[in-house]
């Protein structure tokens, strides 16, 4: 294939066809095999996490209760202290973009739910902007095809 060669003219690349095609299945809904997977998964991330989380718990209270902490110990307490700090603090910001956390009703929290239809013009507008806006098309076209 010459990069001189019209588009209309080049012969297709097979494996290329072969992996749109794939796309075609996207549309089926998913299996319930393949979900039920996916949510093993997503339970098996969550004890990992809060095993995590309780591991870091057990170290900070473990080295605050030692009468004599040498520098050593200060630091594992410290990573513990910061491990706890950073898991929760990541725990409640991804739980109050979908949800209010604990059920309370803490301002600007749910933020996604509250806001999708928002956030789907926000996103066609970029999308519409930044990729389909017909001088970057032609820009891009250039770019790829030396014939225009």
């Amino acid at each position: 294939m010459s990069a001189a060669q019209p588009i209309w003219r080049r012969v297709r690349d097979p494996s290329r066809v072969a992996r749109n095609r794939e796309f075609g299945t996207m549309r089926e809904a998913p299996s319930i095999a393949d979900v039920e997977i996916k949510r093993a998964a997503l339970r098996r991330n969550k004890r990992q996490a809060t095993g995590l989380l309780l591991v870091a718990v057990a170290l900070a209270v473990g080295t605050a209760l030692l009468p004599d902490r040498p520098f050593a110990v200060q630091l594992i307490s410290a990573a513990a202290e910061a491990a706890i700090v950073g898991g929760l603090a990541d725990w409640f910001a991804v739980t109050a973009l979908f949800r209010r956390p604990m059920g309370l009703p803490i301002p600007h929290t749910a933020l996604i739910p509250a806001r999708k239809d928002e956030i789907g013009r926000s996103l066609a507008g970029f999308v519409r902007d930044q990729f389909l806006d017909p001088p970057v098309v032609i820009e891009r076209l250039r770019a790829e095809n030396r014939a225009l």
